[in-house]
């Protein structure tokens, strides 16, 4: 992916049927994020679940 390409715009609709454009970046950025969130919840659940 080219440097250019992560300015492309992101169109895409909310629940509600609103369509929203966002440059493709902000939008990867919260994917990875959202993917660290979840695995840090994980990772709480086995550590309390092992009584460490």
């Amino acid at each position: 992916m080219a440097p250019e390409d992560l300015e492309r715009i992101f169109e895409f609709r909310n629940q509600q049927g609103k369509l929203l454009k966002f440059p493709l970046w902000p939008q990867l950025q919260h994917v990875v994020n959202h993917a660290t969130h979840h695995r840090s919840e994980i990772a709480t659940n086995l550590l309390q679940k092992s009584g460490q």
